[in-house]
């Protein structure tokens, strides 16, 4: 199988090379998987010259290596995989899968018996690339693998595959175990948890030991949702679960399938119920909102916080700590416009939504925070946060241009 060769992928600009080498140095690190990204994005590689830095970063960071994967040059894919370093072949098969995912597969599978159970553990993570129903009746394979490690991250993948036998088997066990029915007099659930962790379930990844302070069959039973899209209901049953003896592990099931199958909906369902539940009864509800926010994709991701935005400012700010993407122009301006009213009681969700900003926002919303900081003393917390985050958009805002790639060249810097 031949897939052809990168060698015509162009360095990163002279100037975009000095700003890494600077970041690497330390100033403004945090801001380096977004630097991979965008120079991903534009079909940018890194200089030879810079790699063995960028390693040494890549190994006190993990976020930083799977992002450091789409800027190494290869060269030729198939050799890379076939001879290269560990993270060479890495590498080369993400970028095989999102070119051809069968024809990566095909590959993969070639040579698998081959593999030492470290190179198994190493790739077999990679399908998420290009995951799709093609890849099931390997995963299937692979969660009888020798090595732990495989048989986890197989059975993972498998639990990520809508369509799969195994998802559609703890469907339809799921939809035995929790039934909706509508009124009247209300929307209710019928619930039987299972009472006992048969093979089936184990072999579907539910662990049989519970918590500190969970039964067992709520423990169960809270796995079981989680491993199946959480559409199966109507998210309607995220209120009907309250009534029954089974809520708290209801509701961390479906909020962990929100997070295996992303799911807007239920996502905002489950973020209402959040907020009609006193402050001191959250924690009984199984349950906590950044996961599910921080797994829908971007775009959906962004709906859901211009939703929050409109009603709380400071629950949008706190939603969107861990969600680790750029922000569109619409969602940073919408923050921004935030900054009047979270200014006139400074904060820390005044601070926190500028960090924010000043990290993700989109470099455009730049003059509004400019015109906000001419108006303060330049003493207090938010003072000191605003002109933080004018910094970090205008360095972010620089990072782009360097990495800007037009036909015939880069851009010149203005």
């Amino acid at each position: 199988m031949t897939t052809g060769s990168e060698d015509d992928l162009p360095t990163v600009s002279p100037a975009a090379a000095r700003r890494l080498t600077e970041m690497l140095a330390g100033r403004h690190a945090e801001l380096l998987p977004q630097w991979f990204e965008i120079a991903a994005e534009r079909g940018l590689v890194v200089p030879a010259e810079l790699l063995p830095a960028l390693l040494a970063h890549a190994e006190r960071s993990p976020r930083a290596l799977e992002a450091l994967l789409d800027v190494i040059a290869l060269g030729d894919l198939d050799s890379a995989f076939a001879a290269g370093t560990p993270l060479a072949r890495a590498a080369a098969f993400v970028r095989l899968r999102r070119r051809d995912p069968a024809a990566a597969l095909a590959r993969l599978v070639a040579g698998w018996s081959g593999e030492s159970g470290e190179d198994r553990e190493a790739l077999i993570g990679r399908l998420a690339v290009g995951l799709g129903p093609a890849d099931e009746a390997f995963l299937e394979a692979a969660a009888g693998d020798s090595s732990k490690e495989v048989r986890q991250q197989a059975q993972d993948l498998l639990a990520r595959l809508p369509g799969s036998r195994r998802v559609e088997r703890m469907r339809e066990r799921a939809m035995r175990m929790v039934v909706f029915r509508r009124g009247p007099p209300g929307d209710g659930l019928d619930v039987q948890a299972p009472h006992a962790c048969d093979p089936e379930l184990e072999a579907a990844g539910v662990a049989r030991t519970p918590p500190r302070g969970m039964g067992e069959r709520a423990w169960w039973l809270m796995q079981v949702i989680g491993l199946v899209p959480p559409s199966t209901w109507p998210v309607e049953a995220a209120v009907a679960a309250a009534a029954t003896d089974w809520e708290a592990a209801l509701l961390g099931g479906w909020a962990r399938g929100a997070m295996r199958f992303p799911d807007r909906r239920w996502v905002e369902a489950l973020t209402l119920l959040w907020e009609r539940t006193p402050e001191a009864r959250r924690h009984e509800l199984g349950f906590g909102l950044t996961g599910p926010v921080a797994a829908l994709p971007p775009p959906d991701r962004e709906a859901f916080l211009l939703g929050v935005l409109r009603w709380s400012p400071a629950r949008a700010a706190r939603l969107a700590i861990p969600c680790n993407h750029r922000w569109g122009r619409e969602l940073s301006e919408a923050f921004a416009g935030t900054l009047p009213l979270l200014a006139a009681t400074p904060d820390l969700e005044a601070i926190q939504t500028l960090r924010l900003l000043g990290y993700r926002g989109d470099p455009a919303v730049e003059p509004s925070i400019a015109r906000a900081a001419v108006t303060t003393s330049g003493v207090t917390p938010v003072d000191h946060a605003l002109a933080e985050a004018l910094d970090l958009l205008r360095w972010r805002a620089a990072m782009a241009r360097e990495l800007t790639r037009e036909r015939g060249g880069f851009m010149a810097m203005p």
